[in-house]
Parts: C-alpha cells; structure tokens; sequence
C-alpha cells in the first residue's frame, strides 16, 4: 500500500493524457448556442460553438465548434452536464470537418426535472487543452 502511494506520488501512475492543466477560455452564460453562434475568448483565441436544432432528450442533435487557436487542431471533444448535479459522463467526440468541427449530441432524461445543460467543449491543440463553457435549455 506505500508502495504504490510512493509511486503514485512520484510520477510512476500517470495519467495516458498528462500534461499542463488546460486553458480556461472563460463560458458565454447568457447566449444561447441554439439561437446564435456563440463564443468565448478573444482573436486567436477563441472558441464557438452552434447548435442547428433545437435539442429535446434522448433525441440526436448536431453539435458544431470552431475555434481559432494556435496550431493544428488535433482533437475535440464536447461534454454535457449540468451544474451541481451528478451525473454519467456524456461525452461526444467531434469529427474534423472543412472549416469547424462536428458531431451528434444526446441528452438523457433528468429525473429531477430540471432542463438546464452546460456543454464543456475541449480543444487540444499544438500540445494543449483549450477549454469552454456555453449553456442553454431544453424544453420538456
């Protein structure tokens, strides 16, 4: 058992993704991705993300990001939560497209009720994580 808290301590158990902790580019609370495209950062900076459809649970909708940041783009990810609520993972991985990056998003059912979502979108890029939040709610 000290062994392996030794190991861990000392860099032995790391993670398969470890690197420099990802740049907060901020969250854009008050505009709706479903309405607008909306964005975060600044010029070279940034992140936007737009929803074509108006997203209902347990019904496929498209997610779209584009981002100007430095260097090749080599992955993207979306995650769907909300605040204060535990929940599973949801996590959607985008594909590369011409000009943004793209995928389908699902939303589960909340038991509670509840209908507001946080998307968390991640951007690695020239060896670093970019990271954005944008909100919006669903009608049920």
């Amino acid at each position: 058992m000290l062994g392996g808290l030794w190991l861990a301590q000392n860099g032995v158990f790391r993670a398969a993704d470890d690197g420099p902790p990802p740049t907060w580019l901020g969250e854009a609370p008050k505009c709706n991705p479903v309405a607008q495209t909306c964005q975060v950062g600044n010029p070279g900076r940034r992140i936007a993300l737009s929803i074509s459809s108006l997203p209902r649970p347990l019904q496929a909708f498209p997610l779209r990001v584009y981002s100007d940041l430095p260097g090749t783009v080599d992955a993207m990810t979306v995650e769907l939560d909300m605040l204060d609520m535990a929940m599973a993972a949801n996590r959607v991985p985008l594909k590369s497209r011409k000009d943004y990056w793209a995928g389908d998003a699902v939303l589960p059912i909340c038991t509670s009720g509840r209908n507001d979502w946080r998307l968390l979108v991640s951007v690695k890029s020239a060896g670093r994580v970019y990271q954005a939040a944008f909100f919006f709610t669903v009608e049920t």
